[in-house]
C-alpha cells in the first residue's frame, strides 16, 4: 500500500502577509514583532534581576493584629520577655521571712507538684527547687562538685 503525502502547506513570504488583517491586538503584536521581542527580553532581564533581591522574611509580626490589647501589651514588654519562648514563670515570694522557712518550702513543693501534673507541661524541661533537673555546682579543693538542690528523701 502506497500512501501519497502532500507537501506541507506553504507559509509564504512576509510580503504576502496582510498587515491590516486581524484585531487591534493581533496587528500590534504581529506588525511589530521586533519591538514585542525586545520588550519581552527587557521584562525577562528586569524580573531576573529583581529575583536576585528576593529575601525570605518569616516574621510573625506582619501577621498579628498590632492594635489588639494583648499584642500592644506584649510589644511594650518584649524586652522583658526575650528568651522565654513558650514558657510560663511562676514566682513565689515569702513576705514573712526567708526562703528557708518550712511553710514556704512546703507551699513551693505543693505548687511545683501541681504544675508538674498539669496537662501540656513539658515535664522534662520544667525547673523548680523540687525537680531533680535543678542542680547546684560548687568549686572545692578536689574540683567541681554538684548535685540536686533538693535531694530525694
Amino acid at each position: 500500500m502506497h500512501v501519497q503525502t502532500s507537501p506541507p502547506p506553504s507559509t509564504g513570504s512576509l510580503n504576502d502577509f496582510d498587515s491590516a488583517s486581524g484585531s487591534v491586538l493581533e496587528r500590534a503584536l504581529f506588525n511589530h514583532r521586533a519591538l514585542v521581542m525586545l520588550l519581552c527580553l527587557a521584562a525577562t532581564l528586569l524580573l531576573a534581576w529583581q529575583a536576585t533581591h528576593v529575601t525570605l522574611n518569616a516574621s510573625f509580626e506582619k501577621m498579628i493584629p498590632r492594635e489588639h490589647p494583648y499584642i500592644v501589651n506584649y510589644l511594650e514588654h518584649r524586652q522583658e520577655l526575650a528568651g522565654l519562648g513558650n514558657a510560663v514563670r511562676i514566682a513565689v515570694v515569702n513576705p514573712e521571712g526567708s526562703i528557708y522557712d518550712k511553710n514556704y518550702l512546703h507551699t513551693l513543693q505543693q505548687l511545683s507538684d501541681e504544675v508538674y501534673l498539669l496537662p501540656g507541661v513539658d515535664r522534662a524541661t520544667m525547673k523548680s527547687l523540687w525537680t531533680p533537673s535543678t542542680r547546684w555546682t560548687g568549686v572545692t579543693e578536689e574540683g567541681l562538685e554538684g548535685g540536686p538542690v533538693i535531694p530525694d528523701c
